[in-house]
């Protein structure tokens, strides 16, 4: 059981788990309140094939880089939802990161580890904000080098966007591929 922490807010227990297999690695991640509100929070085991059981030397590593803090005027500082994926030893998150604004601006926001976790253990990861406004998650996924994901922003009629990375997460470039919704609701042209 590793969502065994005390949440100072009750509605932010640990949810929302996603489990990985990567090479001789297991992941799993979740949203936890474990410190303040809820961030993305990793833990890391190795497969001992030889006994079909996992060993979990790796536990409780934070991967989003949100401010400590409870929510005030410059933001709910937590993450309202993520998405992750882990390939070739890439750890490739997608979440929505309300630090900007005091009442749920759930900006995209993109982590990155090229190290099967070692980078999150020892506060390396890559932080990329990706948007300004706010983000419905629907896509991450990791080939190789390049990583990619995609969201709906705006509010109202929703525009798709996209994150692209062809270095394992290292430097990224973001862009809005669609202009056909008005971002008020207005038009029928919806994305």
């Amino acid at each position: 059981n590793h969502t065994q922490f005390a949440g100072p807010l009750t509605w932010a227990r640990a949810r929302r788990p996603f489990a990985h297999v990567d090479g001789q690695y297991v992941f799993t991640f979740m949203e936890d309140s474990r410190v303040d509100q809820d961030d993305v929070w990793m833990d890391r085991g190795t497969l001992d094939l030889l006994n079909s059981t996992v060993n979990w030397n790796l536990l409780g590593v934070m991967c989003s880089n949100i401010p400590n803090g409870p929510a005030g005027p410059t933001g709910q500082l937590d993450v309202d939802g993520f998405l992750v994926d882990v390939q070739d030893g890439v750890i490739a998150i997608l979440y929505r990161d309300d630090r900007q604004v005091a009442t749920n601006s759930n900006y995209a926001y993109l982590a990155t580890d090229r190290h099967s976790g070692d980078d999150f253990a020892n506060n390396n990861g890559s932080h990329f904000q990706l948007s300004s406004l706010t983000a419905t998650l629907y896509d991450i996924q990791v080939n190789k080098n390049v990583i990619c994901g995609v969201w709906e922003q705006c509010s109202g009629d929703e525009e798709g966007s996209i994150v692209l990375s062809h270095d394992r997460g290292l430097t990224v470039t973001s862009t809005q591929f669609t202009t056909l919704g008005d971002c008020g609701g207005a038009t029928a042209a919806n994305i």
